[in-house]
């Protein structure tokens, strides 16, 4: 799985991202979740990948001169939701303008909240919205 990774994804937006401050973890679970949504490994290979990935991550990043940050310390419910617009800015513009002309209109802030970052639960295995309960 290691050289998929390394061959579809190239290396040196990954350390980018390390360099940008994305923890290795971040990047390590969605390499494997993204393995495990395409059926190339099944959850319990998921989770075990992502120690040995983890630390592939940081040696690749050390090579490039890169500290990289190793953990996630912080919880999706704690990122400011204009960190959130301005990364939705630089990744998805056309969503974001899409929600600013919403906004604009007078749709309520709940409605455009709900479309930025739709809550889920916090387990791995079950990505169901609290809405849908």
């Amino acid at each position: 799985m290691l050289s998929v990774f390394l061959e579809s994804v190239a290396l040196y937006d990954v350390l980018n991202l390390l360099n940008a401050g994305i923890s290795v973890e971040t990047i390590a679970r969605s390499v494997t979740f993204g393995a495990f949504i395409q059926g190339i490994v099944n959850p319990d290979l998921a989770e075990l990948l992502i120690a040995p990935l983890s630390l592939m991550l940081t040696l690749e990043a050390s090579k490039a001169g890169i500290t990289p940050t190793v953990l996630s310390n912080i919880s999706i419910d704690t990122i400011p939701e204009e960190n959130i617009l301005d990364i939705m800015k630089d990744l998805r513009p056309e969503k974001y303008y899409e929600l600013q002309e919403k906004a604009e209109r007078g749709s309520s802030k709940d409605a455009v909240e709900k479309e930025v970052l739709p809550k889920t639960e916090q387990s791995f295995m079950n990505l169901v919205n609290k809405e849908d309960k």
